[in-house]
């Protein structure tokens, strides 16, 4: 198997679990996915935050490289990002895409600080007097 075939099939697989998750893959038709991604946030930013989450690359030429991409606009992107790649990886090692192994990604955020807590309330209390202030001035 030439290292370019190999790269192609990590891309197959990534295609097949992404696509249980949601809609298929974009394809990025050869190009840069980096180029293809800010490409597509040139052109509307906020399609690019509801639709492209996660990407992957599968890179033959590097050595057998597959690189997870996430937008961190989404704080679940990381975890899902690297659960599509893993599962990826594991449907290609094993050769069966109809096996029902997968690995379970959980994502579980460690709790805000006490100090930022506090501070992003009174924050959000400040910007809520004024814009009521605001609105009931404006209506009289």
């Amino acid at each position: 198997m030439s290292v370019y075939a190999g790269a192609k099939q990590i891309a197959e697989r990534y295609s097949e679990v992404a696509s249980r998750y949601g809609g298929a893959p974009v394809s990025a038709d050869g190009r840069n996915m980096d180029e293809y991604l800010v490409d597509v946030a040139e052109r509307s930013l906020g399609d690019y935050n509801r639709r492209h989450i996660v990407a992957g690359t599968a890179n033959g030429s590097a050595g057998e490289t597959f690189v997870a991409h996430f937008n961190n606009f989404a704080l679940h992107s990381i975890a899902m990002s690297l659960s599509l790649a893993d599962n990826a990886l594991l449907r290609h090692i094993l050769s069966d895409t109809n096996s029902a192994a997968r690995i379970v990604t959980v994502n579980h955020p460690l709790p805000r600080s006490l100090n930022t807590r506090t501070t992003s309330g009174i924050a959000l209390a400040a910007i809520t007097g004024y814009s009521f202030s605001f609105n009931v001035a404006f209506g009289l």
